[in-house]
């Protein structure tokens, strides 16, 4: 985390080169925070991101009433970064119950895309182990490499009917999935694909968002179950090996990041314990 104040003296071109380098492949993510030098609060969190030659600029104003001022200084010190990448989308993933926020964004023109709710679970080390799984059904760990066309098939039988889902061809899955040198994109760990087979053909899937070992927190990027599959309690089962996947590095709480929208999911974690910390509006301007 990089921090920078809002009326420094940091040339906007060294701004520019940082984040330059920070950008070279999908693997890094550039990340500051802007502090007001008088209040020595932090105002603005921005991370940076590019997908296939488009800059993606999440930023978080943490009061709204200096959104107007804030954007108008990043939006000055990015001038140069925007001369790089011409195609650039801003995001910020807002309090939904924060009107003073969001209103302020609407007065910018941004639009609202989706609304996502955060939840979490504390783990039980003791009971969140590896499920025992019935006859015919087991788990296997997808080689996200050799096995890239299998895992797109499931990514897209999986998600489809998911409220915020509207596919995307292989060509771009397969730019976000791995890197420009063709390696896994550092962001999803090489024991993170996991698919449950019943009688040897796939069923579900599910990804893990990279943890570090002892890491406090487990987070997960993506779960699906094939149509003709559902409503058989095999997402719970990916879920539970989700779980037993976190406490077997340490984590003590469990993170995920949903569609309001989807009422299947959210059913199901609330099931197995998980709790609304946030309603969140996402909103978003383009070029």
């Amino acid at each position: 985390l990089n921090t920078l104040s809002l009326h420094d003296a940091l040339p906007i071109c060294n701004l520019n080169l940082w984040v330059q380098e920070k950008l070279e492949s999908l693997s890094d993510l550039a990340v500051f925070e802007i502090k007001n030098p008088e209040t020595l609060k932090t105002e603005v969190i921005l991370s940076f991101e590019v997908f296939h030659g488009k800059l993606q600029i999440e930023f978080d104003f943490l009061f709204a009433d200096n959104i107007k001022n804030n954007l108008d200084e990043v939006l000055t010190r990015l001038n140069l970064i925007k001369d790089l990448y011409p195609r650039y989308v801003l995001i910020s993933k807002t309090d939904a119950n924060d009107g003073k926020k969001l209103d302020a964004l609407d007065l910018l023109n941004f639009n609202t895309t989706i609304e996502l709710v955060d939840l979490h679970r504390y783990i039980d080390a003791t009971n969140d182990v590896v499920p025992t799984l019935p006859d015919g059904l087991q788990f296997r760990l997808l080689d996200p490499i050799k096995e890239l066309d299998l895992w797109y098939q499931l990514t897209i039988e999986g998600y489809s009917g998911a409220p915020e889902f509207r596919g995307f061809d292989f060509n771009y899955w397969k730019k976000l999935v791995l890197d420009e040198s063709g390696a896994l994109n550092p962001v999803i760990p090489a024991d993170g694909v996991v698919v449950l087979e019943l009688d040897g053909n796939p069923v579900g899937i599910f990804v893990k968002d990279r943890q570090e070992k002892d890491s406090l927190n487990g987070y997960s990027m993506t779960l699906g179950v094939l149509p003709q599959h559902r409503g058989k309690g095999f997402a719970e089962l990916l879920m539970r090996w989700s779980l037993a996947y976190e406490a077997s590095r340490g984590s003590v709480r469990s993170n995920l990041l949903v569609n309001s929208g989807n009422s299947a999911a959210m059913a199901l974690y609330k099931k197995l314990g998980y709790t609304v910390d946030r309603l969140n509006t996402v909103v978003k301007k383009y070029n």
